[in-house]
């Protein structure tokens, strides 16, 4: 990290080709398909041929409808959209008509108010009227009577629904509840983290928790791994939690204007959490050799803060010496400005709670822990994605991604222009 700022990476070509729909890396898929400039895995080809192979060609406004048997069908809008609320979440619903080459057939279509595009649904008889609670009942619920066909919600794609699974594989006592929140009468954060680690690693639990680099007793930690992409003309660094956040700045989709690397003259970075001494060492020295700022991009989690919270302090090690703000960088990542960019962009006033995670005991506890890492948590969230977080909930970038994928675009590259301004 010595030499001058160039265009330096670490990535094997394999490893960072992704589907261009699903966004799976190719080691996740049986195979993929490489264009010039768009890669389809397998299962996306399949999902595309079969919902071209079971539709005719429709006119006016068309929905894709998921049916109980998991296919999915483009199917012929004709009603409109009536507004209704189940278990304080808004949804819409409509007739539609599914047409096959040798049938047609009534359809109940039902979508969450701005989740995508993609509606559940089932047939209808043809002596049944389309109700709304005739809507209602296709909500949550596994199976379906009263002339609505079986919403099994059966699973054989990544973008079908599945079947969900309790966050916890062991529901937890009151004995292991006070044994976790026993980091709290610790007086150094080396000690309470140990503490909670202690914890957090039985193996009940271990895969749920989502906690950064255990603490092993001995300080060590599996290999760093940092993937940097510079230009010497790069006027802001930007460490990407997520390496699909990483990808999606550095290449345009869609007919989309110049990328954000380019627009932005942002460089790009992604580090294996949690960063060691050495990681946010080179980081910092990058960033000085370019005279650009540092900036953070991360999910709206207590995952994401313990990560940004490492490379301040300088590494893993400083953070639990208590060592803040060491490496200059800002937090661009989710908070409570990009909640409401996401509202004003769906004219909505409240998150959708499909959008949402909900957080469970021992990523609860997490966070109480993470809001004594980043003592200004409160000030770089705002208000509105610190009371997210304070209520049990986390929201991820993937939801942004999914549905308003060119509006986070563009807004993350207009805060990197004015970052890379001063």
């Amino acid at each position: 990290m010595g030499a001058a700022p160039g265009r330096v990476s670490w990535v094997a070509p394999m490893e960072r080709m992704r589907c261009s729909f699903c966004h799976k890396r190719a080691d996740e898929v049986v195979r993929m398909i490489a264009g010039p400039s768009v890669v389809i895995c397998n299962e996306c080809v399949v999902l595309c041929t079969e919902i071209l192979g079971n539709s005719s060609p429709l006119k006016g406004w068309q929905l894709l409808v998921r049916m109980p048997e998991g296919t999915h069908n483009l199917c012929a809008q004709r009603t409109g959209w009536s507004t209704l609320v189940h278990l304080g979440a808004t949804y819409s619903w409509c007739e539609a008509e599914l047409v096959r080459p040798d049938v047609t057939e009534r359809v109940l279509a039902v979508r969450q108010r701005g989740i995508g595009n993609t509606c559940f649904g089932a047939t209808i008889r043809p002596d049944v009227e389309p109700t709304e609670e005739r809507a209602r009942s296709l909500i949550g619920d596994d199976r379906h009577t009263n002339g609505v066909g079986d919403t099994d919600g059966s699973s054989r794609h990544p973008f079908r629904a599945s079947a969900q699974r309790p966050s916890v594989a062991h529901v937890p006592t009151d004995e292991d509840r006070k044994r976790v929140a026993a980091w709290r009468s610790e007086r150094t954060l080396s000690a309470a983290w140990k503490n909670y680690c202690t914890v957090a690693t039985d193996e009940r639990w271990e895969r749920d928790c989502g906690v950064y680099g255990f603490y092993s007793g001995t300080g060590t930690y599996d290999s760093d791994r940092l993937e940097l992409s510079a230009g010497a003309d790069a006027r802001v660094l930007l460490v990407c939690e997520k390496t699909v956040v990483r990808d999606a700045v550095d290449v345009s989709r869609y007919g989309a204007p110049a990328r954000v690397t380019h627009s932005a003259k942002a460089a790009l970075a992604w580090v294996r959490p949690l960063p060691s001494a050495w990681t946010s060492r080179a980081l910092h020295d990058h960033a000085k050799r370019l005279k650009a700022p540092l900036a953070f991009f991360g999910d709206l989690d207590p995952q994401a803060l313990h990560f940004f919270a490492a490379i301040r302090a300088g590494g893993r090690d400083a953070l639990l010496r208590s060592r803040v703000a060491h490496v200059p960088i800002r937090w661009v990542g989710l908070d409570g400005r990009w909640l409401d960019l996401m509202c004003r962009h769906l004219e909505i006033t409240e998150i959708p709670s499909a959008w949402t995670i909900k957080m469970n005991w021992l990523d609860m506890e997490y966070w109480q822990l993470v809001k004594r890492m980043v003592p200004d948590v409160r000030t770089l969230l705002g208000a509105r994605g610190f009371a997210l977080l304070e209520g049990g909930s986390k929201i991820e970038v993937d939801a942004f991604m999914s549905f308003m994928r060119q509006p986070l675009l563009a807004e993350l590259d207009r805060r990197l222009r004015r970052l890379g301004r001063r």
